[in-house]
């Protein structure tokens, strides 16, 4: 459940016309707590950075 949340985020953000690379890491304690994060490289050479925590209530904390 959590890893095909994960890959269906991996997927917009690879997706995104403005993506130019991106990174990422995930570390699951469970299959259904866990957490990504991870860096976007986007066209106008700015940088996101993002991190979201998921748990079994869905979303737990994100920036």
């Amino acid at each position: 459940m959590l890893e095909a949340y994960f890959a269906e985020l991996e997927t917009a953000i690879r997706d995104f016309p403005y993506t130019v690379s991106y990174s990422s890491h995930k570390k699951f304690y469970n299959a259904e707590q866990g957490f990504i994060k991870g860096t976007i490289l986007l066209q106008d050479e700015s940088i996101l950075e993002f991190v979201e925590v998921r748990g079994s209530a869905g979303k737990l904390k994100y920036r």
